[in-house]
């Protein structure tokens, strides 16, 4: 049984609905959560956000009654571990291409011998009330699959143990394949 609502949900089978949060700053991130957000993604990877202006983030997400998650800029333990301990209940991972770089995400929010995470959850610890070590692991791992290895090994990525979920990263996908609109080159029409 998990004590993550949006864990809980998904294995229920609901839907749950979310908000990515880009811009820095506690009074915004509240009045998103308040809206009815199941969750509210603060997004350090390509948002503004630093984690100085995370932490009041999460915490008026928690205020306003929505799951604060959290992604990070790279699939890097201590990223994924800082966010952890700050009190994202959920972590998205981006750019990974295979079940190894999956797991090292995963590993990352679990402590051991599950993980290899280390201990230090000061703001996760007195958020949920408890120093129990499954109840602070209790925390989404969101797989992001956004390039053709990604896509090749997406059922090895989906079948890695304590990875939660995968979500597919449109942006960066639509850039790769040369269809973004950065990346277009227009040809010049004349009309005679």
């Amino acid at each position: 049984m998990s004590t993550n609502p949006l864990i809980s949900a998904w294995r229920a089978g609901r839907k749950t609905y979310g908000v990515w949060c880009t811009m820095p700053g506690s009074v915004p991130a509240e009045l998103i959560a308040r809206q009815g957000a199941d969750y509210v993604c603060v997004d350090y990877q390509h948002g503004l956000v630093d984690h100085s202006t995370a932490i009041p983030m999460m915490q008026a997400i928690d205020a306003g009654g929505s799951v604060p998650i959290a992604r990070v800029s790279w699939n890097e333990p201590d990223r994924i571990m800082r966010v952890a301990d700050a009190g994202a209940r959920g972590v998205v991972v981006p750019m990974v291409n295979t079940a190894a770089e999956a797991l090292r995400a995963a590993r990352a929010l679990r402590f051991p011998p599950h993980g290899d995470r280390s201990y230090g959850p000061v703001r996760a610890r007195e958020v949920l009330g408890t120093a129990d070590l499954d109840i602070l692991a209790d925390q989404a791992c969101l797989i992001m699959i956004e390039t053709a290895d990604a896509i090749r090994n997406v059922r090895e990525i989906a079948a890695t143990p304590a990875c939660t979920a995968s979500t597919w990263g449109r942006a960066t996908s639509r850039c790769r394949w040369a269809c973004c609109p950065a990346t277009r080159h227009r040809t010049p029409s004349s009309s005679a």
